[in-house]
């Protein structure tokens, strides 16, 4: 009841998820908390205080309720707002792995890709090459990301490693040992 009364106060404030919160982790209620959050979203008419909810909500559902798909919700909320949203990313990132959504994983990996282009990117292209590989098939994408990793860090044992497998597969041999060629040749 408290919950419901706290977030009519006033709907479309924009720090009101804020303060809900932090009430939230004060009393402990973060089932009371979750609900009062998602009647805020949806009460709202104001898209600011609705991904300002949905950024509040997110982790409450991911890390203490352990939701994942209601978590995952929110994320995408907050990306379809901003696709490089980059906590979202995170977040969908790890969800989308723990949940078997590997087509959405991928989607995230080359998101993240994009977002974090003066990071080191080596740990994200090389899952995204070993989820091209494994999951989809996609070997001529898989050594692109291998490829892009050994351009960045030739001493990558990760990529080396996958492209000596890749080497031993006969219909993608030919791509394979190019990489490693230019590679050896530099070492």
């Amino acid at each position: 009841e408290m919950w419901g009364e706290v977030s009519r106060l006033q709907p479309n404030a924009a720090d009101l998820p804020e303060h809900l919160e932090r009430l939230g982790r004060a009393l402990g209620d973060m089932e009371g908390l979750a609900a009062a959050l998602g009647d805020l979203r949806s009460q709202t008419d104001d898209p600011d205080v609705s991904l300002a909810v949905a950024a509040s909500l997110g982790p409450i559902l991911d890390q203490d309720l352990g939701r994942p798909a209601a978590a995952i919700a929110c994320y995408e909320a907050l990306r379809a707002n901003d696709p490089l949203h980059s906590a979202a990313l995170a977040a969908l990132d790890r969800l989308y792995g723990e949940t078997d959504r590997f087509d959405d994983l991928g989607e995230i990996l080359e998101a993240r890709i994009q977002l974090d282009d003066a990071q080191d990117l080596t740990p994200l292209r090389l899952r995204l090459g070993a989820l091209r590989e494994e999951r989809f098939g996609d070997v001529p994408g898989a050594l692109d990301c291998y490829r892009q990793v050994i351009s960045d860090d030739p001493r990558s044992p990760q990529a080396r490693d996958a492209l000596e497998r890749l080497a031993d597969d006969m219909d993608h041999r030919a791509e394979a040992v190019e990489v490693l060629d230019s590679l050896y040749r530099t070492s």
